[in-house]
């Protein structure tokens, strides 16, 4: 009697990603981030007008203004579809479907992972386009550095879906873990970053919210540099400026993914159903 062979484990993840494609497809979460990203940039775009304010002389220095808002888009995008993507199956019980194929959990988890980070990355690019878009009518050009800065978002798309998945498998409930994250990311982090540069006068370069910088930093030619302590601010906000250097600041948020994903396939995997 020939023996009964299992998929590889790539075309397993592969299934797990399609199937995964399609729960978000068929959900509401896409469309209103869809939207969500579409909305933003524009209001982003027309708001001096609308409130009787000044551009910013160079596009570039416009297209910088708008980095923060784009992390907000990747955080919330990444709480709806990264956080609640594993404890949402043993919450919702649809794990006793699951787990019981003969799926090992690693192709589970990254079939999961790669479909929450595709969505993810998708909606940051719409941001991104709609960005690019309003600069090249309000400016009449676009800044070729959108291009390295749109190529750093993915990293930090990267980072934020894997902390995600990390809490994802820790918590118990999907909304607990998307606010999770949304709080981790919009407040503690931010907090504790302006506290560390304005207190502490010292550089937080290990903070994911300081990390994700490197997507406005890179739309300077050349790429600043730290204020040194006897140097002339720049600006009204360069006072206590640190920069997030590429390499650096690439090299950190690659460690953040890889410990997190790790840390998440292992407490998935000694994960029971209750």
């Amino acid at each position: 009697m020939s023996e009964i062979k299992t998929p590889s484990h790539l075309s397993q993840t592969g299934t797990v990603t399609r199937y995964e494609f399609l729960k978000i497809f068929k959900g509401k979460k896409l469309y209103g981030m869809i939207a969500f990203a579409f909305v933003v940039p524009i209001i982003l775009v027309a708001l001096p007008d609308l409130l009787g304010g000044e551009y910013p002389d160079l596009a570039n220095d416009f297209v910088a203004s708008q980095m923060n808002f784009m992390v907000i888009v990747i955080v919330i995008s990444a709480s709806f579809f990264g956080s609640s993507s594993i404890v949402s199956e043993f919450h919702d019980r649809t794990a006793y479907s699951l787990l019981p194929n003969p799926v090992n959990r690693e192709s589970i988890w990254f079939g999961k992972f790669l479909a929450a980070l595709t969505i993810s990355f998708m909606i940051s690019s719409i941001f991104y386009m709609v960005i690019a878009f309003g600069t090249g009518i309000e400016y009449e050009e676009v800044p070729v550095e959108i291009i390295s800065s749109w190529g750093l978002s993915f990293v930090v798309v990267l980072m934020i879906t894997s902390i995600s998945f990390l809490f994802s498998s820790i918590l118990k409930g999907p909304t607990g873990a998307t606010v999770a994250i949304f709080i981790l990311f919009i407040l503690i982090f931010p907090m504790v970053e302006g506290i560390i540069i304005t207190f502490d006068e010292s550089k937080p370069w290990w903070l994911p919210s300081f990390l994700a910088k490197v997507t406005e930093f890179s739309m300077f030619t050349p790429y600043p540099s730290d204020l040194e302590p006897d140097e002339l601010p720049r600006g009204p906000f360069d006072h206590h400026r640190f920069v997030a250097y590429v390499d650096e600041s690439v090299s950190i948020m690659v460690g953040y993914t890889i410990a997190a994903g790790i840390g998440s396939i292992f407490i998935f995997k000694k994960k029971e159903m209750a």
